[in-house]
């Protein structure tokens, strides 16, 4: 069954000028679309990068205290208690191997 809306186009037919100036235009603004989302991601990344602060090392022995909100499933949270009462912060964990190369 052939699809109405898409139509093939062969060499031999002609093509209305309005239609070529059309396609070129929408094909022109998606690449200017695309090129101004690159940018703007760029951009952003940037910015961000920027107010970064140098990476922490941590060694075996140091004291840590754990993100609650990357992993719960771990720690025991208070049954019946609002989640945004709770700590963000557990710990100090002691540190027993660090791994600087895999380790963020």
């Amino acid at each position: 069954m052939e699809d109405i809306c898409i139509k093939e186009i062969r060499a031999n037919e002609v093509i209305h000028k309005g239609i070529t100036s059309f396609a070129e235009n929408t094909l022109e603004n998606l690449a200017n679309a695309h090129n101004a989302i690159i940018e703007a991601r760029v951009t952003q990344a940037r910015k961000a990068n920027r107010k970064r602060g140098p990476e922490l090392e941590t060694k075996a022995g140091d004291l840590v205290y754990c993100h609650i909100n990357v992993s719960t499933k771990n720690f025991n949270l208070p049954k019946g208690r609002a989640r945004k009462l709770c700590p963000k912060y557990v710990g100090p964990y002691k540190v027993l191997q660090a791994s600087l190369e895999t380790s963020t």
